[in-house]
């Protein structure tokens, strides 16, 4: 079975505006509109008679925006920096579908949807669309895996070996595969992008041997480390730490 995957651009409809020129002035006229945004938000929160609009969806949206989008800084609405704002995976990019987010593919990017494609590909047999899975732009391929193997599973159409791309597949990904669903799951490893391994000079993270029963790693000379310790990476993903070589790498 061969998984692949696709984009969804959503058409966003916007009203434009006639944007100056130059950062600062179109930061000021950014700022001038939120805070007009938060004076309406203000009164609506606090005027009693107003305070049943906060519970519209349009009213929530807009709460949602402005908080992603500007900050309060000595009582002065400010348009948050680049470095101020969520991760592209949780922030709203249209008011029209609160669900679309920012995606990329490599140099690509786009707002909207990714779409998943599982099709059979038994030799001597037709190909067909087993299962089409659609998730947000900003979410990983890896997070629907499980997903897609589970509705393969409610339509009893679960194969025994899952082609994937890489993006598809992790450590996790494999165990759960082959524990939850009997699926042996076939992805193409990431390629090692350090300059060790791409000028091939010095040592990269082929020329070591792991050791995972004994929870060692040996160097190219033949050392082994002293040290084995768990650790949870940037991603929130476990991992394991090996240290010290000896005075011989």
């Amino acid at each position: 079975m061969l998984q692949r995957s696709g984009t969804n651009a959503t058409h966003i409809a916007s009203r434009s505006i006639d944007a100056p020129l130059g950062k600062e002035k179109r930061v000021a006229v950014l700022e001038t509109i939120g805070a007009d945004g938060c004076g309406l938000l203000g009164a609506i929160f606090t005027t009693p008679d107003l305070n049943w609009l906060r519970h519209l969806p349009a009213v929530e949206t807009l709460r949602r925006v402005w908080v992603q989008q500007f900050e309060q800084i000595g009582g002065q609405t400010r348009f948050r920096s680049d470095e101020n704002i969520p991760p592209p995976a949780t922030m709203i990019c249209s008011p029209y579908d609160v669900e679309t987010t920012y995606g990329r593919k490599i140099s690509m990017w786009w707002a909207g949807y990714k779409v998943h494609l599982t099709e059979s590909c038994d030799q001597d047999a037709p190909r067909l669309i087993t299962h089409v899975e659609t998730s947000r732009a900003g979410n990983g391929d890896v997070d629907v895996t499980a997903i897609i193997h589970q509705a393969l599973k409610k339509k009893d159409v679960l194969p025994k070996e899952h082609l994937t791309d890489t993006n598809y597949a992790e450590a996790k990904q494999f165990v759960q595969s082959r524990r939850d669903y009997g699926i042996e799951l076939i992805a193409p490893t990431r390629a090692d992008h350090k300059w060790q391994a791409q000028e091939q000079q010095g040592f990269d993270a082929a020329s070591f041997q792991i050791d995972w029963e004994a929870q060692k790693m040996i160097c190219p000379a033949g050392q082994e480390s002293s040290s084995w310790t768990p650790a949870v990476d940037r991603r929130d993903k476990k991992a394991h730490q090996s240290q010290v070589f000896g005075d011989r790498l």
